[in-house]
């Protein structure tokens, strides 16, 4: 039986005057994220963890550009004979996000996010450790609808990563040697929407 813990939250801060987001306007929040799974009876064992930080500002009426810092984590222990897999990313996205009201308190929004990010997966056998040095590039588009519960408070819904273009490299080593290096491009689209959903919430305060 597997035993399982599940945190995770995004939040925004937007300084502005009403529900409207007015120029100047900014945005402070991110996304926050710990998960933890253990099996019993074995030594197997799963956390990661996820920090990424945004920030933006209201170029003109509705339209926010900012920035996110990304840092992702996770340790995969296995058995006796591969006992460990663990991961680091590092790196950043500037986006865009536009919204447009589609009703009294339902706006639609639209976001593009250039990202870029480093990746280092390693693998520790007793004799053997196996390394990959990723670096990826690349950009996305996020769409999704809001709900003004007031002019201070708005709940979403979005597709993260639904659409989007990517190039990256990898070096693959074996006890620190390098073996091979592989380049790849995609273009991508989410083949079910609702399989990669998110829900958030914005926040609203009075300069």
């Amino acid at each position: 039986m597997k035993k399982s813990i599940l945190f995770a939250c995004a939040i925004a801060l937007v300084i502005t005057a009403g529900a409207q987001i007015d120029k100047g306007s900014v945005l402070l929040g991110g996304e926050i994220g710990f998960t933890s799974n253990k099996a019993e009876n074995t030594a197997r064992e799963n956390n990661s963890t996820s920090l990424n930080p945004a920030f933006g500002v209201a170029v003109q009426k509705n339209t926010v550009v900012g920035a996110t810092l990304i840092y992702n984590s996770y340790k995969d222990n296995f058995t006796i004979s591969n006992p460990e897999m663990k991961g680091h990313t590092y790196g950043g996205s500037v986006f865009v996000r536009r919204y447009l009201a589609i009703g009294k308190q339902f706006f639609f929004f639209g976001e593009a996010d250039f990202f870029s990010e480093g990746i280092l997966s390693t693998s520790e056998l007793s004799f053997q450790k196996e390394e990959a040095k990723s670096w990826e590039t690349g950009v996305y588009l996020y769409p999704g609808i809001s709900f003004a519960v007031s002019k201070r408070f708005q709940i979403e819904t979005g597709f993260p990563q639904l659409v989007g273009f990517s190039f990256s490299k990898t070096k693959n080593f074996s006890n620190d040697v390098l073996v091979e290096t592989d380049h790849s491009v995609g273009l991508f689209a989410a083949a079910s929407a609702f399989s990669n959903i998110s829900v958030g919430f914005r926040v609203f305060l009075s300069k």
